[in-house]
């Protein structure tokens, strides 16, 4: 079952392997090898969600990132029915989004259910584990930074984003970011 999110990973790790080479040839690097994130507050707020019991909500979902996609979603949960009202799609505003473009977006999230908000967690967590990975295969020039804006308040989570790079002499396109905002939540 492919998900938005697994996509964006195997994205990420295809980017790596097809990049793959011996990093012994450095050159003046952007950034310091290495993966920051602080996967304790991570993971305090991914169990809040998980705990808080919060089962009818509604919530904007945007997502931005760099190989190009964007969109923006209306989400809304109810008793374990997810439904969504796209609102943007690659620049293109609600009226001008077609039956097309609307199918495009399904097959970019995979399943519906990807966008419960313990399975955008997950997806987030699995993100931060290939990040982890990818720099274990390339120690000396792979970079991963997230930041997060965490709430005390439901949903907990109100901003990730992630930004990469294979930083090797002579490549192009190794670099690329990941933005999700989830506003506008309400529990029903």
């Amino acid at each position: 079952m492919k998900t938005y999110m697994k996509k964006l990973i195997l994205s990420a790790i295809l980017i790596s392997l097809f990049l793959f080479v011996s990093c012994q040839d450095k050159y003046i690097m952007p950034h310091t090898p290495g993966v920051t994130v602080d996967t304790e507050a991570f993971e305090l707020y991914k169990n809040l969600w998980n705990s808080c019991g919060i089962k009818n909500y509604s919530y904007t979902y945007t997502l931005n990132r760099y190989p190009p996609l964007n969109f923006v979603v209306d989400v809304t949960v109810t008793n374990g029915d997810i439904s969504y009202d796209l609102k943007e799609y690659n620049q293109l505003k609600d009226s001008e989004i077609t039956e097309i473009d609307k199918s495009y977006f399904a097959s970019e999230i995979g399943d519906i259910k990807n966008l419960f908000l313990e399975n955008v967690f997950n997806e987030i967590e699995l993100t931060i584990e290939g990040c982890f990975e990818d720099y274990d295969k390339d120690p000396d020039c792979y970079y991963a930074n997230f930041d997060f804006t965490f709430s005390d308040d439901a949903p907990f989570i109100l901003y990730c984003k992630r930004e990469s790079s294979l930083m090797k002499e002579n490549i192009d396109g190794g670099s690329g970011f990941v933005e999700i905002k989830i506003e506008n939540f309400i529990e029903n």
